[in-house]
């Protein structure tokens, strides 16, 4: 797949570096970056899976994915009681029902090198009370569920770097845990993991559900103690965006960018020196009408054609990807890798086996980026940036990416200029949707360190410069 886009991009393509000044002069909107000036570095990006979904090996491949979030499920009921001693978690984690399916996916993260994130989803129904909140005589069996939890996947052969303590605190659906009380259990499960020998594995937080917190900022971040802080490894969130009228109408592109600097007020708050990575272990977008085209959600029932299927959706999860990278995230993890069959969902890179596992637009649309960001590479600030096309930089020795979206219903045009950059030389332009043939998408002027680029409605590019050495 990675040697196919690499062909379609360089077809498309117009690498020319004898072009006139004039050319790269050409009206449009400006987007500058400065490469000697850099932020916070890109550990990789991932999805989230399912244990024993092998089916996903050949997409995180051609992603070039080294995260994945792991939903575990629990063993069956009866859960052990309030007070129930290690042991006793033990035992009732030795009958889990997926150990071959988890054990699979171990020796599949072990193939791949994957970090893991383990998240457990719902916990035992008896501990939960109205709006599904965790009852406080409870908190200290929810660190020992968790300390058991990995001390199950280790004898299976996975012994993950992170665990999410929850899935959504903030919501009703899986578990509540009221911003007050959340530090308190952090707190426990640092120690639980600590007592039975497992310094090295991460807890990450507070995993609440989407990102549009308001003047506000993160509740769940803004509860935290000096003490819960240090006790985490790293800082999670899902990008979820809940503002459904300003993300369907024209111009929603825009609106992960303009929730993000309340949450990340927060962050900067609790560690203003950015100690923590921050990890986005859930996002796409809840988009569903694309420029007046309303269509089904991936949400709620089995369907042949979902917004997730479309390519209008596929841009706007390139370009959400952009927003959050620019904002500071260090890792990015998609929901999800695969739709199953014993879910009604739709949001899968890949669809069901009894459809085939057959990609969606979207998953082209990030073979087209992700793949060709390194590990360790790190973003590169605009100084100058426009909402059409969006743009995001990232730089690594003597590679530079540089993503371009466009998700409007209008042709756009820009001149990209790179500061401190010897003479970039552009290898490869990878456009999305495949342009039509002849179509010119891109001119470059190594000496002026600048490149016009074209990209249709709903499309998006990525270009690769090679850098001379002294950058």
């Amino acid at each position: 797949m990675l040697r196919q886009a690499m062909g379609l991009a360089l077809a498309a393509a117009v690498l020319t570096p004898g072009l006139p000044a004039a050319a790269t002069e050409a009206t449009g909107a400006t987007i500058l970056f400065d490469v000697s000036r850099t932020a916070q570095r890109v550990a990789g990006f991932g999805a989230n899976i399912w244990p024993g979904d092998l089916t996903v090996e050949g997409m995180f491949r051609s992603l070039r994915l080294n995260h994945a979030r792991l939903w575990l499920g629990l063993p069956p009921d009866p859960a052990p009681r309030a007070a129930a001693t290690r042991d006793e978690f033990d035992r009732w984690w030795a009958t889990y029902p997926g150990a071959e399916p988890l054990r699979a996916t171990a020796a599949l993260a072990r193939r791949l090198r994957l970090r893991v994130i383990l998240c457990i989803g719902n916990p035992p129904v008896a501990w939960l009370g109205e709006g599904r909140r965790l009852k406080p005589e409870y908190h200290t069996a929810f660190a020992r569920l968790w300390g058991a939890a990995v001390h199950h996947c280790a004898s299976l052969g996975l012994r993950p770097p992170y665990l999410e303590l929850y899935n959504e605190p903030d919501g009703d659906w899986n578990i509540h845990v009221p911003p007050a009380e959340n530090g308190e259990l952090v707190k426990r499960v640092r120690a639980e993991l600590d007592d039975r020998g497992y310094r090295d594995v991460g807890t990450v937080g507070p995993g609440t559900a989407h990102i549009d917190w308001g003047p506000e900022g993160e509740r769940w971040v803004n509860a935290l103690d000096e003490e819960a802080v240090q006790a985490l490894a790293a800082w999670s969130i899902h990008a979820w965006e809940w503002g459904l009228p300003a993300i369907n109408a024209e111009g929603g592109q825009t609106y992960v960018r303009q929730v993000w600097p309340h949450f990340e007020a927060s962050l900067r708050r609790k560690d203003p020196r950015r100690r923590l990575p921050l990890l986005i272990t859930e996002y796409a977008t809840k988009a569903t009408c694309f420029h007046g085209v309303e269509y089904p959600s991936p949400d709620g029932g089995r369907k042949e054609l979902a917004a997730s299927d479309t390519v209008p959706y596929a841009v706007r999860v390139y370009e959400n990807t952009l927003s959050l990278l620019n904002g500071g995230a260090n890792a990015a993890i998609l929901w999800e890798a695969a739709d199953q069959e014993w879910s009604n969902h739709e949001w899968g890179l890949l669809r069901r086996p009894s459809r085939g596992s057959t990609p969606r637009p979207v998953l082209h649309a990030l073979q087209t980026l992700l793949p060709w960001i390194p590990a360790g590479a790190r973003v590169v600030p605009a100084l100058r940036q426009c909402d059409a096309p969006y743009a995001a930089a990232f730089v690594k020795d003597q590679r530079l990416v540089v993503a371009l979206a466009n998700g409007t219903h209008r042709e756009v045009t820009a001149v990209v200029g790179l500061r401190h950059a010897r003479r970039p030389r552009l290898q490869r332009a990878l456009p999305f949707p495949r342009p039509a043939a002849g179509t010119h998408l891109a001119w470059h002027q190594p000496l002026a360190g600048t490149t016009r680029v074209t990209l249709p409605p709903d499309s998006t590019l990525t270009l690769l410069y090679h850098l001379q050495e002294g950058n």
